[in-house]
């Protein structure tokens, strides 16, 4: 079950063994990219100068897929830059540092290198 709470959110209720809990369900984009946590209610879809969020899943990357969620969705983030300077989102057109390599693999290969001031994909094989 959903209540509605005056901040834009919604609590279900879930149960552990100690009882009922409340769980704190957004239902619109916060504020900040940084505040940007926890479950959400889809469809959100949320655009900041950092970055880009989304109400859903984690990616699944292969293997034996998982079982149904037992959770509500949450907020999954990926910055415009990462940490290693790449491209957040697998990039097309103009790049700068040439032969940056930049890894996007997750079911399949893939990668993108910076070659003669492009971005260049490049895609292998995939898990099982």
């Amino acid at each position: 079950m959903l209540v509605a709470t005056a901040n834009g959110a919604s609590t279900p209720t879930s149960t552990s063994k100690h009882g009922p809990t409340a769980v704190s369900v957004a239902t619109s984009c916060p504020a900040t990219y940084a505040s940007a946590s926890g479950f959400c209610k889809e469809p959100l879809a949320c655009s900041y100068p950092e970055g880009a969020c989304s109400c859903g899943y984690p990616a699944h990357c292969g293997g034996m897929a998982p079982d149904e969620p037992k959770f509500p969705p949450s907020f999954q983030c990926t910055p415009k830059v990462r940490a290693d300077g790449c491209p957040g989102t697998q990039p097309t057109g103009a790049c700068k540092v040439e032969g940056k390599r930049c890894d996007y693999t997750c079911q399949c290969t893939a990668y993108s290198t910076c070659t003669k001031g492009r971005w260049v994909a490049t895609e292998g094989s995939c898990k099982p």
